[in-house]
C-alpha cells in the first residue's frame, strides 16, 4: 500500500496515473481527524452549535480513498493522547472515547489507531520507551481494551463496514439534524447487510424515535458502548431479542450502540 499523509488540497492523491491522478492507495483525512477529536475537546453545552463538525466529512469523502488517521502525530508534542484529549474528567473521558471509536468505525475509511490508544494510555508516545501496558492491571483501562478488542472484531465480521467504503450507496446519514440532543444516526451497507448506528454525544440521557422508512425494520443489537464488561452501567445480555425501530430507543449519555437489520422473509 501507498499512503499519502498529506494535509493539502492538491486533487487526485488517490486517483490513477491513468486518470490524472498522483497513484496512491490512500491518503491520510486530516480534516476529519482535526474536526472530530476538536468536538471531543469541547465542552457538551458547546456541541450543539458545533454539531456539523462531524457531518462535514462526507461533504469531500468521496473526492479520494481516505485513511482515518489516529497517528503518532497526535500522541506527543504535547498534544496529549487520545483518551486525554476526551473532555471532562478522568471518568468522563473513557466513555466518550468508546462511543468516538465506535463513530470512527462506521465512518467510511480505512482506519490508523496509534499504539498504546487501544488502553486508553495517558502519557504521550516516547520513542525511548515502551507502552505502558501494566495500565491493563487497572479495571477501567483494561475494560477500554476489551472493547477496542470487540471493535476490532465486529469490524472483521460485518462486511457493511468496509466493503464499500468508497462507494456512495455504503453509507448514508439516516438523521444529522439532531442538533440541540448532540445525537447522529448513520447507516453504512454492504451487498448482504445493513449496520445502523446511534450516538448520543451529549452529557445527558436521549430517546429517539426512527420515521416511518425505518419503523418496520427489525434489528439485533451488536454493540453498546455502555456495556458494563467494558466498565459501565448497562446489563450485557447476549440472548436479547430482536426488536423494532418503531420502538423507542433511549441512548445513555455520552454513548453509541451498533445494530444490524434483519431480513424479514416475505408471507
Amino acid at each position: 500500500m501507498l499512503i499519502a499523509e498529506d494535509s493539502t488540497n492538491y486533487p487526485r492523491v488517490t486517483h490513477s496515473l491513468e486518470n490524472d491522478g498522483l497513484g496512491f492507495d490512500y491518503k491520510w483525512d486530516m480534516g476529519w481527524m482535526h474536526d472530530t477529536l476538536e468536538y471531543f475537546q469541547l465542552p457538551p453545552c458547546m456541541r450543539s452549535k458545533n454539531y456539523h463538525k462531524l457531518t462535514f466529512s462526507m461533504m469531500y469523502f468521496h473526492s479520494e480513498n481516505y485513511l482515518l488517521p489516529y497517528s503518532h502525530d497526535e500522541v506527543v508534542h504535547g498534544k496529549a493522547t487520545i483518551l486525554q484529549k476526551m473532555n471532562g474528567q478522568y471518568e468522563d473521558k473513557f466513555p466518550q472515547a468508546r462511543a468516538m471509536y465506535l463513530y470512527m468505525l462506521v465512518h467510511p475509511g480505512k482506519k490508523l489507531n496509534f499504539m498504546g490508544n487501544e488502553i486508553g494510555q495517558l502519557r504521550e508516545w516516547d520513542e525511548k520507551r515502551e507502552q505502558d501496558w501494566d495500565l491493563r492491571k487497572y479495571p477501567i483501562h483494561d475494560s477500554f481494551y476489551r472493547f477496542m478488542n470487540d471493535l476490532n472484531h465486529i469490524y472483521l465480521s460485518h462486511p457493511a463496514l468496509s466493503e464499500w467504503d468508497y462507494k456512495e450507496e455504503g453509507f448514508s446519514w439516516i438523521d444529522c439534524h439532531q442538533e440541540d440532543k448532540c445525537v447522529y444516526v448513520i447507516s453504512r451497507k454492504s451487498r448482504k447487510e445493513e449496520l445502523i448506528a446511534i450516538f448520543n454525544f451529549s452529557d445527558m440521557p436521549q430517546t429517539y424515535n426512527f420515521t416511518s422508512e425505518y419503523a418496520n425494520k427489525k434489528c439485533e443489537l451488536l454493540l453498546n458502548t455502555e456495556w458494563e464488561q467494558y466498565g459501565a452501567t448497562v446489563p450485557y445480555n447476549n440472548s436479547m431479542p430482536p426488536f423494532a425501530l418503531d420502538e423507542k430507543i433511549t441512548l445513555e449519555r455520552f454513548s453509541g450502540i451498533l445494530l444490524k437489520t434483519i431480513k424479514q422473509s416475505l408471507r
